[in-house]
């Protein structure tokens, strides 16, 4: 059911993005697409404001959110199968990884490859829906001439805003690089508030051994929730950057909790290696206030989330919206 939902949120969170990022992300479409056709067409404030406040918008949205409610049962296994993968994992690692892939797929993954995925996918969309109704695919005269026609203005907007590639890469950069420091902030305090939180774990992990008392896995997650507001308030608004000390101790912590779960032959704390470590060096990170080392890890962290969605989603059962069986049609 929860995996559901998530669909469901997906489906009504992709179209907003894109009405509040298409006026920033596409200007420069707009202004190539004023150089092609403006002796031929009129550009105006009120045309600007319907291109990439309604038109632009819809046109990139419409392929993912129609691709989400086509294969929303397929999704929906991805997600199942990836909280299975995931089971050993604990959530707030779980939450850092997902925070960092969600910057990658707003800054980067969305506005890069919309306008292509929306040509191509205008240019199937007969096909598409053919095919998941009746389970055959349909004659190629039935598809390629209507979805080139439906392909056309898509394809246009693609190439207005392709045909800058230099130009566009620096725009990506720029509002990249400018909001790169608070991205990473959100994410080490998450990560300072995990590994204080695990270390604390290793403590009661190591008195539970000799008077067998039950290790509090709920109150130590609440209490690294209650870290991480902590330190989001001091990294954006305390004065002398108090979360350096913050995290010299969690990096420290880190350094002594592998040690000595190496030397006691512990399990590690996060029962993932990429977790293990990518947690420590997202800390450490910070010290070099390097924004290209910075944007590293987060590449790193949304590439491990990545991967496994997308091993998941080739795994899961396809089942699509236009399954004939009563089960595929309950939302």
């Amino acid at each position: 059911m929860i995996n559901r939902l998530v669909v469901l949120l997906q489906i009504l969170l992709i179209p907003i993005y894109f009405i509040f990022s298409g006026t920033f992300l596409y200007e420069a479409l707009y202004e190539n697409l004023e150089d092609m056709f403006g002796s031929r067409l009129i550009f105006n404030e009120s045309t600007k404001v319907l291109l990439l406040g309604v038109i632009i918008p819809f046109l990139y949205a419409l392929p993912w959110v129609l691709g989400s409610y086509i294969y929303r049962n397929r999704l929906a296994d991805s997600y199942e199968l990836m909280g299975r993968a995931l089971g050993r994992v604990r959530i707030d690692q779980r939450l850092f990884y997902g925070i960092n892939a969600l910057y990658v797929l707003t800054f980067f993954l969305f506005p890069f490859f919309s306008p292509a995925f929306s040509a191509l996918f205008m240019f199937f969309i007969i096909k598409i829906l053919i095919s998941t109704k009746t389970d055959k695919n349909p004659p190629q005269f039935l598809w390629i001439v209507p979805g080139f026609f439906l392909a056309l203005v898509p394809g246009v907007f693609a190439f207005a805003f392709y045909i800058e590639y230099f130009d566009l890469i620096d725009s990506l950069m720029e509002i990249w690089s400018t909001n790169v420091d608070t991205m990473y902030g959100v994410g080490l305090c998450l990560a300072d508030a995990v590994v204080i939180g695990n270390f604390y774990l290793l403590i009661q992990e190591g008195a539970s051994q000799v008077d067998r008392r039950k290790i509090p896995y709920r109150q130590i997650l609440v209490l690294k929730f209650i870290m991480f507001g902590i330190f989001l308030l001091m990294y954006f608004y305390a004065p002398n950057n108090p979360m350096y000390y913050v995290n010299m101790l969690a990096a420290g912590l880190a350094g002594l909790e592998a040690v000595i779960r190496l030397f006691k032959k512990l399990p590690k704390g996060t029962d993932s290696k990429a977790g293990f470590l990518l947690l420590p060096i997202f800390t450490a990170v910070n010290f070099f206030q390097n924004s290209s080392l910075k944007g590293l890890v987060i590449f790193m962290a949304a590439g491990i989330f990545f991967g496994l969605f997308i091993f998941a989603f080739f795994s899961a059962k396809d089942q699509s919206l236009f399954n004939r069986s009563s089960d595929s049609l309950d939302f």
